[in-house]
């Protein structure tokens, strides 16, 4: 048996990483295009529209720490598919596409040196509104940090982006700000030894307030966004 490998799937490999083809997607969308061809006879234009959405439950084999795949590992090593799968990371709702290809009107008879020159040139451009790009929010060691143990942080932590958790903060209010996050003060007082501590534990305390000021400022539930997912947080939540 592998020195510190109880309580994993096989005892005798330790940390184990296994990769494979259990990727899926979906996706349904409306296209419609309109072109127009050699208009005064030196001007094509295309334009089209995509409305869509695309769903799976990884759009990247690997993370890249931002928008699109934020972390690779599934929250859950036993259930990859049903709470993973969710708008993909190539997820553009609304696109809206407009090209043109013009030929410049002068010397296009191209005679002489000039026109040889001066004439036969063409100017064509592309022009694209998009909806933004989906992400994943994740957090940086607070379920293990404040004192959590549902994660497997030693599994995390030998591969890129480790301090990554597999936890993902809990919705509050998806109209807030998503710069607002909280916390509760319970999981603050575990992280931090000292604030929080003197407010009740089901209070929620502002965590950007305490990274920008190291303090414990308290703020309403509508007001933020997502909800530090720490020990205390799941204890009420009953899941990590």
């Amino acid at each position: 048996m592998v020195a510190n490998a109880i309580g994993r799937e096989n005892c005798n490999l330790g940390l184990d990483l296994s990769r494979s083809n259990t990727a899926v997607s979906d996706y349904a969308g409306w296209q419609n295009e309109l072109r127009a061809n050699d208009l005064w006879k030196h001007l094509t234009l295309r334009t089209s529209f995509t409305w869509s959405k695309t769903t799976d439950n990884t759009s990247e084999i690997y993370n890249t720490g931002g928008g699109g795949n934020t972390i690779e590992f599934a929250q859950n090593p036993f259930d990859t598919l049903h709470g993973e799968h969710s708008l993909s990371g190539i997820d553009f709702p609304a696109q809206w596409t407009l090209s043109l290809v013009e030929g410049l009107p002068f010397y296009r008879g191209q005679q002489g040196l000039v026109g040889h020159v001066l004439g036969g040139w063409w100017v064509s451009g592309s022009y694209i509104i998009s909806s933004g790009q989906t992400y994943t929010a994740i957090q940086h060691c607070l379920n293990y940090c404040t004192g959590g143990r549902t994660y497997d942080t030693s599994f995390l932590t030998s591969f890129p982006f480790g301090l990554y958790e597999t936890a993902r903060p809990f919705m509050l209010n998806p109209s807030a700000p998503v710069s607002n996050v909280a916390i509760y003060a319970a999981d603050l007082c575990s992280f931090d030894g000292v604030k929080g501590c003197n407010l009740s534990p089901n209070q929620l305390v502002s965590w950007d307030a305490y990274n920008a000021q190291g303090a414990a400022q308290t703020i309403s539930a509508s007001s933020a966004r997502f909800l530090v997912n720490g020990a205390y947080a799941d204890s009420v939540y009953n899941t990590p």
